[in-house]
């Protein structure tokens, strides 16, 4: 009996897979749903939109004020404006090369493909849902077709399906993770041809379209709905597009080829295609001191037929491909974002939530208010029904100017006067401190007065102003950005492999130029940044171990790196800021520790067998001195040149006229440069040849020249 727990293998008939996915979804739906952050969802929604729920008689007023939406808009516009100050770092000094063309292809690739705006949109889920997704994938045509780059998708909380979820909420460590993407029927149709005849609507409307839009469809089409034959024809007006769920599941399937034969993986010609030997049978290893091929046995992780997941693309019609996953990273291209998190919540919690309630007391007193600068300007009205009729009196609007009415004045009391006094309709001054009472505790729940001032921090120049702005930030807001600094970690992990699986080494020069070329684009792998072969194997011979397996051990020499706090520049500043004033007090601090602290890129590797601030800078003094001594030598070589030629130059014009100037009128010998205008005294302190430059402090310190004495 197979385990109900466990995915069916690729040779299970695609019934039992089919039914063992649905199963999985629906597990992973019940899980989302019971999250306490779920019931928000749809709430949340409507607030962005406007929609509100409270049913107000048309008399009354219905101003309401939308404080929840800015904020959040004001909160995700300062998170996505982040300054790219991340990269990838190697322990190995002979791939510092390879790792600078890994910085720039990130640089590069981030301001080429809006990765911010990507960025907003999975912020905006971890806003408004409490929870967002984004991860990395790669688009064949993404600037024209043919031509491909990576790109961020953003992925709501409903639409990214755990299963079997850790203790830890960990998404990586799931057993089985679904990314469901509605897509319309012809598109979906278009990514797998071979498959068109499995894919069939799942709805005849996008999800996105709210009730009413078939009616409003139908109103719209008169011609159709005349001519309709039949209840059905009629319903078919109403259908906007039909649309269909793809689910891309990602398992961690630990199967192992346990015989007879080795299996062939994946697609023929792809990067995801590799061959998995026998557990236990005989695999090369390298060669001995003679040359000779050694072998080892094959063990579990060698074996393993989804060692980078295994990925079955499926809609509710049938499976669509099962084989392993496209990506070397090896994992879920989903990364979580959440503002508010707790350690025993899967999902965050929408910032609307704590909001709304106080939104809506607000909206409750400003249509009071509303209402009584209108019954004041309308007010109820009593009126003598002897001498006024009630036509009359319907016809009659207090807030019309110049109306015209007969009564009989010879009446003591007025025949028409308010029914209350005219002070019971005033408002009371503190229902207006209320309301913006109200407003600011919005903003202090929200923090928005914190990102404000990380916005500020960007803009102003000063430094005293920028301490006092920078102390702004609080704590919440400090995690806040920590907690994207680790998520966009993952990213930069993922977005590390898909450079070494996609980038080809003509991609690699359109984008960089030949500086975009290593030594690995010229071994037996041509045009890839994976080594042709592992450090045991002899690279006179072909390879003996493939792709896959190299990919798979030489990424791991790169790790993607993000100071911390610096994404947001929030201590960022300060610490630059700290570090020129310890500078100017003379402490020791080499250029390199500098250059890491203002984030200078390409600044070069520190000295070898340096490894503190002040070995650095020992070094680095050295270098100095031996720069001044090489440029003070090459200055004295200048100078006996030019007095040597000058020398020259003497004797032969003495030679033509016994002076300095030549003794034939036009001659073509070279003239002094002589400038009436400046005289014989230009302006300026005279050029001292032979000294060398030196910096001055002036003004106690607070500033410094560059005088040659």
């Amino acid at each position: 009996m197979s385990d109900q727990y466990v995915v069916p293998s690729y040779s299970s008939t695609e019934e039992a897979r089919l039914g063992w996915l649905k199963n999985a979804i629906r597990e992973g739906e019940v899980y989302i749903k019971n999250q306490t952050a779920h019931t928000d969802f749809q709430k949340a929604k409507d607030i962005i939109a406007g929609v509100s729920e409270d049913k107000i008689p048309q008399s009354l007023s219905k101003i309401s004020v939308n404080l929840q939406k800015r904020l959040i808009r004001d909160i995700v516009a300062t998170m996505s404006n982040i300054r790219p100050l991340w990269g990838y770092s190697t322990d190995n000094k002979d791939l510092d090369s390879q790792s600078e063309v890994l910085n720039k292809l990130l640089l590069s690739w981030y301001q080429s493909t809006f990765v911010d705006r990507g960025l907003k949109k999975g912020l905006q889920y971890a806003a408004v849902f409490g929870t967002g997704y984004i991860g990395p994938s790669w688009e064949s045509d993404f600037w024209t077709r043919g031509r491909g780059d990576i790109a961020i998708k953003a992925y709501s909380p409903e639409n990214v399906i755990p299963c079997q979820v850790p203790e830890s909420h960990d998404l990586q460590k799931c057993y089985a993770v679904t990314l469901r993407e509605e897509v319309p029927i012809n598109l979906a149709r278009a990514m797998a041809p071979t498959m068109a005849h499995k894919i069939v609507p799942d709805r005849s409307n996008p999800s996105g379209i709210r009730k009413g839009v078939s009616r409003m469809t139908s109103f719209l089409s008169p011609v159709l709905n005349r001519f309709a034959a039949d209840q059905k024809a009629r319903k078919a007006v109403d259908t906007v597009f039909p649309v269909v769920d793809i689910h891309q599941t990602y398992i961690m399937d630990l199967s192992v080829n346990e015989g007879p034969d080795p299996i062939v993986m994946g697609e023929p010609g792809t990067y995801w295609h590799y061959v998995v030997p026998v557990l236990g049978s005989d695999i090369p290893s390298g060669k001995d001191t003679l040359g000779n091929q050694t072998f080892r046995k094959a063990t579990v992780e060698d074996a393993m037929l989804y060692p980078f997941r295994r990925l079955i693309t499926w809609c509710s019609n049938g499976i669509l491909r099962d084989g392993p996953s496209y990506w070397w990273h090896g994992k879920v291209p989903a990364v979580k974002i959440v503002f508010d998190d707790w350690a025993w919540e899967f999902l965050g919690y929408s910032m609307t939530r704590d909001q709304n309630p106080i939104e809506q007391s607000s909206n409750s007193l400003r249509r009071a208010i509303d209402d009584s600068a209108n019954a004041r300007l309308r007010p109820t009205l009593l009126h003598d029904d002897r001498t006024i009729s009630k036509s009359l009196m319907e016809s009659l609007d207090t807030r019309i100017p110049g109306q015209s009415v007969g009564v009989d004045l010879t009446m003591s009391e007025r025949p028409i006067r308010p029914a209350l006094e005219a002070n019971y309709y005033d408002v009371p001054q503190w229902v207006l401190e209320v309301v913006n009472k109200n407003e600011e505790t919005q903003k202090y729940l929200s923090g928005v007065q914190d990102f404000s001032a990380i916005a500020k921090a960007r803009q102003i120049p000063s430094s005293d102003s920028l301490e006092k702005i920078l102390e702004m930030a609080g704590p919440m807001v400090t995690d806040m950005s920590r907690g994207m600094e680790s998520s966009l970690g993952q990213l930069g992990e993922m977005v590390k492999c898909l450079f070494f699986e996609f980038y080809t080494a003509a991609r690699r020069m359109q984008i960089l130029g030949k500086n975009g070329i290593t030594e690995e684009d010229y071994d037996y792998s041509p045009g890839s940044l994976i080594p042709s072969h592992l450090p045991t194997e002899d690279k006179s011979l072909p390879p003996a171990s493939s792709m896959v397996e190299r990919a798979r051990k030489y990424m791991n020499s790169f790790f993607f790196k993000i100071t911390p706090n610096s994404l947001h520049q929030i201590t960022q500043l300060s610490r630059k800021l700290l570090y020129i004033q310890l500078l100017k007090a003379g402490i020791p601090i080499d250029p390199w520790t500098m250059a890491e602290v203002n984030d200078i890129p390409n600044f070069g590797p520190p000295p070898e067998g340096t490894t503190t601030v002040f070995q650095r800078w020992v070094a680095f003094e050295r270098l100095k001195g031996d720069l001044q001594a090489h440029i003070q030598a090459k200055a004295m070589e200048i100078m006996a040149a030019a007095q040597m030629k000058s020398a020259l130059l003497g004797q032969a014009l003495g030679g033509q006229g016994g002076g300095g100037q030549p003794g034939v009128e036009g001659s073509n010998l070279p003239q002094p440069s002589h400038s009436p205008a400046l005289g014989d005294n230009p302006p300026g302190r005279p050029a001292r040849v032979g000294e060398n430059p030196q910096i001055q402090q002036k003004d106690g310190g607070t500033r410094s020249t560059i005088t040659s004495k």
